[in-house]
């Protein structure tokens, strides 16, 4: 008998499509793990199976996640039929809802959080999955006497800083924890006068220079961290090494932000910000773009879609494999959607997936998936084997 599954249900939020052209909402880390690394703690011998209203997509994807295709494993685990368009509504109407499937009582589903709640949520995620990281048989902590024996300054309670023993600390590095927890995990690197404010984590393997780190944020394994991050989320192997800022803003994977590389997360008349999202991408033949009922929402009506944040702090939304180049200047709001390769000056509001440049010319497709294979070999990674289907997705 097949075990009981977790199904995982995609929506398509414009907001969410700079992080899910190229794998699911439910891998974007918004903490200490993302969700399905909380469902595997959570459900350890279940089975679980993703959803996306896009058919092709849902098999590409699923095969991504290690997951199994909602509709080849149907028949398996005895699912009902979704229906894409109900769980739409459903969600652009209240995007806390956790949509029902009545006659399967074992199958759950994962609420899913608005992208735009990710950074309010960073103090409450951390907090939640810290116990988590505490029993995990990997974490062993360092002494908190050894940090100050090696010139490190823990200014506030010293017991809500947590460093995985195999952590690498330099002299001259300052934790502050008076605002939340700081959770250094196994392998990171830090270098002389780093400066971190709680809350904030660093995952496996992060790598931070000369960096000062504030304001509730998230770095994913492997990222490569320098300049000023202010409450943000960078995911796994992102790199922003260098001098210059980047506030209230979410990162995909693979983002390499050039030396120099700047946001703004405040207008100069301190104005509400609105996103502008792709509000074409088709997902499904049988569905068209929604407004929410009111409050922030997509506004259907136009391409980009509009998304007032409901915030006046608010930097930039950064796909999956973007680049930019040196000294780039990134406007308030800006979406750079995912492989996108910004050059040229500061690119405009929104960048479609794989643009090249800022003049709407497109990545060609073969030199984005060579690129790719060059870049995770430098981190001994391998692209997934879905990675040349998705791109066509985009394009």
């Amino acid at each position: 008998m097949a075990k009981k599954p977790v199904v995982f249900i995609e929506v398509d939020f414009p907001e969410y499509r700079p992080f899910t052209r190229f794998r699911s909402i439910f891998s974007f880390r918004d903490g200490i793990y993302n969700t399905l690394e909380r469902a595997r703690l959570t459900y350890p011998d279940r089975e679980f199976v993703y959803y996306h209203p896009h058919a092709e997509r849902e098999e590409l994807i699923a095969d991504v996640e290690g997951m199994h295709a909602y509709r080849a494993a149907a028949s398996r685990f005895e699912l009902p039929e979704l229906d894409a368009r109900k769980i739409s509504v459903a969600l652009h109407d209240d995007r806390a809802f956790v949509p029902k499937i009545k006659g399967a009582a074992d199958i759950l589903t994962p609420a899913i959080v608005p992208v735009l709640g990710l950074l309010e949520r960073i103090p409450e995620r951390l907090s939640a999955d810290l116990e988590w990281w505490l029993n995990a048989k990997t974490t062993r902590l360092q002494r908190r006497q050894d940090l100050r024996t090696a010139g490190t300054v823990i200014v506030g309670d010293p017991l809500q800083l947590f460093i995985h023993e195999s952590a690498k600390i330099l002299p001259g590095s300052v934790f502050d924890t008076r605002g939340g927890p700081i959770i250094i995990d196994r392998d990171v690197q830090i270098s002389p006068f780093c400066y971190f404010e709680g809350p904030v984590y660093a995952g496996p393997g992060a790598r931070l220079d000369n960096l000062r780190l504030t304001g509730g944020s998230v770095l994913g394994p492997g990222v490569r961290a320098g300049g000023e991050i202010e409450n943000s989320i960078f995911d796994a192997f992102s790199n922003k090494h260098h001098e210059g800022f980047v506030g209230h803003s979410i990162l995909g994977r693979w983002v390499n932000l050039g030396a120099l590389t700047t946001t703004s997360d405040l207008k100069n008349n301190y104005g509400g910000v609105r996103l502008q999202i792709d509000n074409a991408y088709p997902i499904a033949p049988d569905l068209v773009p929604l407004a929410a009922a009111g409050g922030p929402g997509p506004d259907a009506t136009t391409h980009p879609a509009l998304l007032d944040t409901g915030t006046i702090k608010f930097g930039s939304l950064i796909g999956d494999c973007v680049k930019t180049a040196i000294g780039t200047l990134l406007n308030t709001g800006t979406v750079l959607d995912a492989g996108s390769n910004v050059f040229g000056g500061s690119p405009p509001k929104y960048l479609p997936p794989l643009a090249w440049g800022l003049e709407g010319r497109s990545y060609d497709r073969e030199r984005f998936l060579a690129d790719c294979a060059k870049i995770f070999a430098r981190r001994e990674q391998t692209p997934p084997d879905a990675l040349p289907e998705l791109t066509r997705l985009c394009l």
